[in-house]
């Protein structure tokens, strides 16, 4: 099992058309791909949740969700070496080029790079209510003309039968339950995804935003990065452990740990 670093280590940080295409490229090679996001809020879990833990070691793409996880890779990758004073300095010059792959706008990004490119693809949602996951199925019918071919809300097992074969089409399924709990039932039910060419994306709160059930924060907040206290503030009982526990990034950073 890989240490907590060196699985946050291996999150791809680069632009949301190049990991697009290397997802299409390895679903094209493998016929089934897995898809996680990592919130720096959650990476404690990684050595207290071992189950957590294999499914993201074991994941074909990682990628980093937030600005926590920009200002780690800013300053153990890009500015690796150099003085806290230096990284205060140049911070803000060098956070804008350190992608954030949050689902929320990298999952329609990836929706719309098949459409652009005449790529048919089914999509299976699993996750959420009842009502939200039935309001997700009426998105992706209005943004895709296309009626998802199986949904079942987060509180429902999805039976063995619920794993349709693949046809011709890229074979996308969803997965919106929440972390580590959607990672680990991925993880569990590897061996029906592969077997049925399967390209999953763990969402988290997707759903919820795509239907604005909960609102992002305004466009010229997510701008600045500042989505996160946002969230912390407008939805507290959800997000402000996490957003309290994501501050550790900035104790890392200043004692230059792990480098």
């Amino acid at each position: 099992m890989q240490t907590r670093e060196n699985i946050m280590r291996s999150a791809v940080h680069d632009s949301y058309e190049n990991i697009a295409e290397g997802i299409l490229d390895c679903y094209t090679t493998k016929k089934s791909t897995i898809v996680h996001f990592i919130y720096y809020a959650n990476s404690d879990k990684i050595t207290s949740n071992s189950e957590y833990a294999k499914s993201l070691e074991n994941a074909d793409f990682l990628l980093p969700d937030g600005i926590a996880f920009q200002l780690l890779f800013a300053r153990k990758i890009v500015m690796k070496g150099k003085n806290f004073w230096y990284f205060l300095t140049h911070i803000r010059k060098t956070l804008p080029t350190i992608p954030s792959t949050n689902g929320t706008d990298f999952v329609p990004f990836f929706l719309d790079t098949l459409v652009r490119n005449k790529k048919e693809f089914d999509i299976s949602l699993y996750g959420s209510t009842q009502e939200v996951v039935k309001k997700m199925e009426n998105w992706i019918k209005k943004t895709y003309k296309t009626s998802p071919i199986r949904i079942k809300n987060g509180f429902e097992e999805w039976e063995k039968q619920d794993f349709l074969p693949a046809n011709e089409k890229i074979h996308i399924l969803l997965v919106g339950r929440g972390s580590p709990l959607q990672e680990i039932w991925i993880e569990e039910n590897r061996e029906y995804l592969t077997k049925n060419n399967y390209l999953v994306f763990s969402v988290g709160g997707l759903f919820e935003f795509l239907t604005h059930t909960e609102k992002r924060a305004p466009k010229w907040l997510q701008k600045i990065r500042g989505e996160w206290l946002w969230r912390a503030l407008r939805y507290p009982r959800k997000n402000l452990k996490k957003t309290l526990k994501s501050l550790k990034i900035f104790l890392e950073i200043i004692t230059n740990k792990n480098d």
